[in-house]
């Protein structure tokens, strides 16, 4: 059977998935200021009971942190670019010194205090394979993810 049967016999799908990215096009009206208060404000009030939630907390308020107040974009994936401060992903933006660089450090802010001790203070690689720095990453891009839906705009003051 070629690739064409094959092709042709297959059920097609009635309609594709919404991607993430169209999830976030929602806001495309004009240019948006950022409100750094308000988004700030936003992120600190949220809570929560795991270390890697606490930590992924921690580093969405530095990253909204990161961003004058007042700059404009003109959609949701300028701001997402500008949140990576020139880097092509998370890994990169990690590994690059933006955020934590040490081990130690990057344990405790991602580990529980059990887990902390027993990766020897950050001596230890956290899962097989894995680097600390890699895993920062993955809490990066989680944060940007948090970042982006607590995102504040400040109104024109036309729409005043």
């Amino acid at each position: 059977m070629t690739f064409s049967e094959a092709r042709a016999t297959a059920p097609v799908s009635i309609r594709p998935p919404l991607s993430f990215n169209l999830l976030f096009n929602k806001i495309k009206i004009g240019a948006m200021k950022y409100d750094r208060i308000r988004t700030l404000q936003s992120i600190n009030a949220l809570k929560s009971r795991s270390a890697w939630g606490r930590a992924v907390n921690e580093y969405a308020y530095e990253l909204a942190e990161s961003i004058e107040d007042g700059k404009e974009f003109k959609d949701i994936n300028s701001f997402a670019i500008e949140l990576l401060n020139g880097a092509c992903d998370w890994c990169e933006y990690s590994e690059g010194g933006c955020s934590l660089i040490s081990d130690y450090e990057i344990a405790e802010r991602l580990c529980p205090p059990s887990k902390f001790k027993k990766k020897k203070y950050g001596e230890l690689p956290p899962y097989r394979g894995m680097s600390w720095i890699a895993l920062q990453g993955r809490a990066m891009c989680a944060a940007s993810y948090v970042v982006k839906s607590h995102l504040k705009i400040k109104k024109h003051e036309s729409e005043i």
